[in-house]
């Protein structure tokens, strides 16, 4: 479909583990360039805690089983500067207390 439709190209989407529910609610506020939204296939970068959203109805073994915990964060590539990406992720991890991010 993405060769189809997008030429080839399609935005990547990522998860990581933040340490703790905390944390990661912290990272994704402190975020300058990604928006808070729980679609993706935007130019944007886009980003969410998917426990408190799309698992929300879901008991903690289903979620595990998807590979979402409460520290996860979802992100969806967009079409931003990738440098501008790192620096705006690096520093909110920074910020966080974050040390110890787990892909």
């Amino acid at each position: 479909m993405v060769s189809k439709e997008l030429n080839g190209y399609g935005g990547g989407i990522l998860s990581f583990r933040a340490g703790s529910k905390g944390k990661a609610f912290r990272i994704i506020n402190t975020l300058k360039y990604a928006m808070i939204a729980s679609n993706i296939g935007d130019v944007r970068t886009l980003v969410i805690h998917p426990v408190s959203t799309l698992y929300l109805h879901t008991d903690q073994a289903e979620q595990e089983a998807a590979g979402v915990y409460d520290d996860t964060i979802r992100v969806s590539v967009g079409i931003e500067d990738a440098e501008d990406l790192i620096h705006d992720f690096t520093e909110a991890v920074l910020s966080a207390g974050s040390s110890d991010i787990r892909q």
